[in-house]
């Protein structure tokens, strides 16, 4: 998944894991920088890029398109929403 490797230890080393970190940050940290010069080979990521990015893994990341910012979901937070949305026992138990 492009970017996954990249984003998640930035917005963590941003305090992403426990406040809203901006974009703008996550576009400032040399190791994304990196990332997209150097093995995606492409432009970085503008705003809707990464609105799409975070949204489509809403069960891992929370975004505020309002404001242009991200925060990663704890372990405990992404274990609690995946047992409010199971809809059968196998998925319930799934998700443990």
């Amino acid at each position: 998944i492009p970017g996954e490797g990249a984003l998640l230890p930035a917005v963590t080393a941003l305090g992403g894991n426990r406040e809203y970190v901006g974009l703008h940050s996550i576009r400032g940290e040399s190791n994304v920088k990196i990332y997209f010069q150097n093995v995606l080979k492409k432009p970085m990521w503008d705003d809707e890029e990464f609105e799409t990015f975070f949204q489509s893994r809403s069960s891992e990341w929370e975004y505020d398109h309002r404001n242009l910012q991200v925060r990663f979901r704890p372990k405990h937070e992404q274990l609690a929403n995946s047992l409010r949305r199971a809809r059968s026992t196998a998925e319930l138990a799934a998700s443990i």
